[in-house]
């Protein structure tokens, strides 16, 4: 049996964070690592670890989040990132996948991290972004705010 020879990934991720405990692994709770990497395990039947460019926290969601990892996969780049996609629940998706070099690194190689905060400033809430918006029926400061920047 001839064993092919381990690559380094990476994988561009979007996630709706509702559910989870945030992104790293942890015992006994849903995280976005976890599925990942059982996701992962369902494709190739082995256990892999990969590495988050950064991790976040309960309930925060990602948009072209980069993960990493090294293994020996016979599947083609666009079979992998279907396969993955089969086995991970609907709120998290791999949206592309590449190989890399061996040095690269999801957290070390990264040159930017962008976050958005998002605010509904209204009198009443609103049930279509409850989940992606932190609601604020009082006036805001902006002076203030602008001021915390």
């Amino acid at each position: 049996m001839v064993s092919l020879p381990s690559q380094k990934f990476a994988l561009i991720v979007e996630y709706d964070g509702s559910r989870y405990h945030g992104f790293q692994i942890q015992a006994k709770v849903p995280t976005i690592q976890g599925e990942i990497e059982k996701a992962l395990f369902n494709t190739t039947g082995k256990r892999t670890r990969i590495i988050g460019a950064g991790r976040t926290d309960t309930g925060v969601h990602a948009k072209g989040q980069v993960v990493s990892f090294t293994a020996s996969i016979k599947l083609g780049l666009d079979t992998l990132v279907r396969a993955l996609n089969y086995y991970l629940p609907d709120d998290i998706t791999v949206k592309y996948g590449s190989t890399v070099r061996k040095e690269f690194s999801a957290r070390r190689s990264a040159i930017s991290r962008e976050y958005r905060y998002t605010i509904l400033n209204s009198s009443t809430p609103s049930p279509l972004v409850r989940k992606y918006a932190h609601f604020i029926a009082n006036p805001l400061d902006i002076d203030a705010m602008n001021e915390a920047c």
